[in-house]
């Protein structure tokens, strides 16, 4: 069921907040380290946790999920919270999502050792300034915000948790689900641990990558990143070279349960961030990336998860949309990104859960899936 968690302390919408709960029937948790008087709202749960650092952080963390809202100043509480799946609103109303947590993070963490005293002996010059009113506008953003998400994730969450309907397709992220996809281990292994976070500070190599998965030339952007770094010219194309290796090994179990979809009848999709030849050179080595009933390869979509326009293009080609799909990925954006369509989601963490998640779903019984 979705719920509205308010991270209580110094918030000054908990008034709007309850409204929007009333209004959408939600149970809406206030929680605190104390100090607050209990509503007596039937919908609204006075949770007092005991004094500690991050206590009310953590109860409110442990609980959330996908389809829940969150009510929150506290910006590292936030970003557990979008990691959970969880749409999480600042005291303005200003959304924080995977797209924007991190540097907003980032800029926390500046300020933080901005504030931290000077050492003895050294000058700082301090600029002070009044804190900016809590405006009207502002609390009526967070009404807004709340409405918004409150009225999307409910629905969302009912789909989740009564499964009513039984997926009629189920579409499969490769990397890191059916095969592992490790190149920090790799190079861990090839060149140490200190040059490679060395290298990939100062070389955006994933982002080498998704140019790949887009849909650029594979030989030819690797190797155009190695040439506009010459100090790390022979590790770079060692994600040409020696791709392969970071593309290992096959996860067993996920590779079986999707022979078991399949066996029944039950069609499986691919929907994975792959590079056109790396996608060939990787079926070579792993024929069953061939068996997918449908293949959706975002090197030949040029368009890359989480896109949305990429689950708009799948549900377009294969008829199919909302809870009629199931997906498993082992991102969380990926999955966030399946959730707004209305997707079946299983965040993937291993095969068992996702295999316990098939039997749940009705598509495998527990001997077909073991």
């Amino acid at each position: 069921m979705t719920a509205l968690y308010i991270d209580a302390d110094a918030c000054p919408v908990k008034a709007e907040a309850e409204r929007v709960a009333t209004r959408h029937k939600v149970r809406m948790y206030v929680v605190s380290n104390g100090g607050l008087r209990p509503s007596q709202n039937p919908l609204v749960e006075t949770v007092i946790v005991p004094d500690g650092p991050d206590i009310a952080d953590i109860w409110i963390a442990d609980r959330c999920g996908p389809g829940d809202v969150v009510v929150t100043g506290d910006i590292p509480l936030a970003a557990r919270c979008v990691e959970a799946g969880a749409r999480v609103l600042k005291h303005n109303g200003e959304a924080l999502t995977s797209a924007n947590i991190g540097n907003v993070l980032a800029t926390r963490d500046l300020m933080t050792d901005l504030r931290r005293p000077v050492p003895s002996g050294r000058r700082q010059r301090v600029y002070k300034g009044r804190p900016l009113p809590f405006s009207g506008s502002a609390r009526a953003r967070t009404s807004r915000g709340t409405t918004v998400g409150l009225g999307a994730a409910r629905p969302l969450r009912t789909r989740q948790k009564e499964e009513h309907m039984k997926p009629a397709a189920v579409v499969f992220d490769i990397g890191n689900v059916l095969i592992e996809w490790q190149p920090e281990r790799f190079y861990d292994s090839v060149i140490g641990e200190e040059r490679r976070r060395a290298m990939f500070a100062e070389v955006d190599l994933h982002g080498m990558n998704d140019r790949v998965d887009s849909g650029q030339h594979f030989t030819d952007t690797i190797y155009a990143a190695a040439e506009a770094n010459p100090a790390w010219r022979t590790e770079i194309r060692m994600w040409h070279d020696r791709w392969i290796e970071m593309a290992a090994p096959v996860i067993p179990r996920s590779l079986r349960l999707k022979e078991a979809l399949q066996a029944k009848g039950v069609p499986v999709f691919s929907l994975t961030n792959f590079g056109i030849q790396s996608y060939d050179l990787a079926a070579q080595h792993y024929p069953f990336l061939r068996a997918f009933d449908r293949d959706f390869i975002s090197g030949h979509m040029g368009m890359i998860k989480p896109d949305p326009a990429i689950y708009a293009a799948l549900e377009d080609t294969s008829g199919l949309s909302g809870d009629a799909l199931l997906f498993t990925d082992d991102r969380i954006d990926n999955i966030n990104a399946a959730n707004a369509r209305g997707w079946q989601t299983h965040h993937f963490t291993g095969p068992d859960g996702w295999a316990d998640r098939l039997v749940t779903a009705g598509l495998l019984t527990e001997e077909e899936a073991a």
